[in-house]
C-alpha cells in the first residue's frame, strides 16, 4: 500500500507532481513539512493569518493517525490518499 501526497488547488490540478510514500507516517512527516515551508513563505509575504493556519493545519496532521488526511488551507488543499501515482 503506497500513501500518496498532494498539494492543489481545490478543483485544478497539482502544480507539483503526486508522489507516493510507503507508510503514513513518511506521507505526514513530508506534508508537513511542505505546509511548514507554504507557512514560513506566507509569514516572509507578510500574511500572518495564512501563516497560523498552516502552522495549526500542520500540527493537525501531526495527531491524524490516517490513514487519510485533507485539510484545504487558503488557496490549496493538502492531501494524504492511499493509492498510486498514476
Amino acid at each position: 500500500m503506497s500513501f500518496v501526497v498532494v498539494v492543489n488547488m481545490p478543483g485544478y490540478m497539482p502544480d507539483a507532481e503526486p508522489y507516493a510514500l510507503d507508510s503514513f507516517d513518511e506521507a505526514k512527516r513530508a506534508l508537513i513539512d511542505e505546509m511548514l515551508r507554504d507557512a514560513d513563505a506566507a509569514g516572509e509575504s507578510g500574511d500572518e493569518d495564512l501563516a497560523e493556519s498552516l502552522t495549526h493545519a500542520a500540527e493537525d496532521l501531526n495527531l491524524s493517525s490516517g490513514p487519510e488526511f485533507c485539510d484545504v488551507v487558503g488557496p490549496l488543499a493538502y492531501s494524504i490518499m492511499v493509492g498510486e501515482v498514476a
